[in-house]
């Protein structure tokens, strides 16, 4: 059993969006650190280096500059290292082949993207409470 506190792990290359969750794991006093990346790349690094602490959620944007929500969803799942961490797509599209795409790729949720702060605290406290708990 690890001592390291549990992290999540925000992946969107939308300044606003990343503002957006962190003022809502901010304002509900979340426990649970927030790491935030711009692209998969990054987020890929950190995991592999170990500079993404110790993982409970990992949260991504569909439709993101160079690897894809998708693409990165794929090589989490391909590796063992982060197979069984829970992903969770967050995205503007809510098409059902998207939905459809992600969950078939291992996704454990599909969460459209709110229009508010307000809704990122909903949605904040929801995934925190089931996957990090």
């Amino acid at each position: 059993m690890s001592l390291r506190p549990k992290s999540i792990l925000f992946v969107d290359d939308d300044e606003d969006d990343l503002n957006f969750i962190t003022s809502a794991f901010t304002n509900l006093g979340i426990q649970n650190s927030l790491h935030t990346f711009n692209t998969g790349k990054e987020l890929m690094e950190a995991l592999m280096e170990g500079k993404a602490g110790n993982p409970c959620l990992i949260i991504l944007d569909l439709n993101l500059q160079g690897l894809s929500g998708l693409e990165i969803l794929d090589s989490l799942r391909k590796n063992n290292n982060y197979s069984k961490i829970p992903v969770v797509i967050l995205s503007t599209s809510s098409t059902v082949e998207d939905i459809r795409k992600a969950i078939s790729k291992g996704a454990v949720d599909y969460i459209p993207k709110p229009y508010s702060v307000a809704g990122y605290e909903l949605i904040a406290a929801k995934l925190a409470s089931i996957w990090c708990s």
